[in-house]
């Protein structure tokens, strides 16, 4: 149950990243 809790916060951390630099470009090329 941890295991599982730890494992998807990991993901959703990955994924936060990921989607935040995407934004963080964007906005980078339209300004």
């Amino acid at each position: 149950m941890i295991m599982r809790t730890t494992f998807a916060l990991i993901i959703a951390l990955m994924f936060g990243s990921i989607i935040g630099t995407t934004l963080a470009a964007g906005a980078m090329v339209i300004s």
